[in-house]
């Protein structure tokens, strides 16, 4: 599995650790390492979302609250982000809602946030309730352009 990872200056403690990690679940391709140019979170956000897309894999995003990094991943199409604080946050968002894309706060311990990544990477969508899915890609479909 290929994991897309980008942080930005506020989860800088945290990157090496955090990949670390994750390389025992798949091979870790953190955009920033690739194009130290990105320095926000709206552009390493972009860059992840799309090789998400272009590798079909799953990605994981860093900022102060999580939730900047969630709110411009989830302007792409395809893409689904999530901001989650709790190990359940992660599973639920997989099992339920099929989530591409997990976005962390740095002001999370790193231990906490290794173990929200994992579960997140380990928890598969179980296809319950697709005609939600359903529901979600047409609004998609009616308001978000192909990026």
């Amino acid at each position: 599995m290929k994991i897309i990872f980008g942080s930005d200056y506020q989860g800088k403690k945290q990157v090496e650790r955090m990949k670390r990690a994750l390389s025992h679940v798949g091979k870790v391709v953190d955009v920033v390492e690739k194009n130290p140019a990105l320095d926000n979170y709206i552009d390493i956000s972009k860059e992840v979302s799309r090789l998400v897309k272009k590798h079909k894999t799953e990605g994981i995003l860093m900022c102060g609250t999580g939730s900047g990094t969630a709110i411009c991943a989830n302007k792409h199409k395809g893409i689904y982000a999530v901001a989650c604080y709790e190990l359940t946050h992660a599973k639920n968002a997989k099992i339920i809602n099929n989530a591409n894309v997990l976005c962390l706060s740095a002001f999370t311990p790193v231990e906490k946030n290794i173990k929200i990544a994992m579960r997140f990477l380990e928890t598969k969508y179980q296809g319950r309730k697709p005609h939600r899915l359903k529901a979600v890609r047409k609004l998609e479909k009616a308001n978000v352009r192909q990026s």
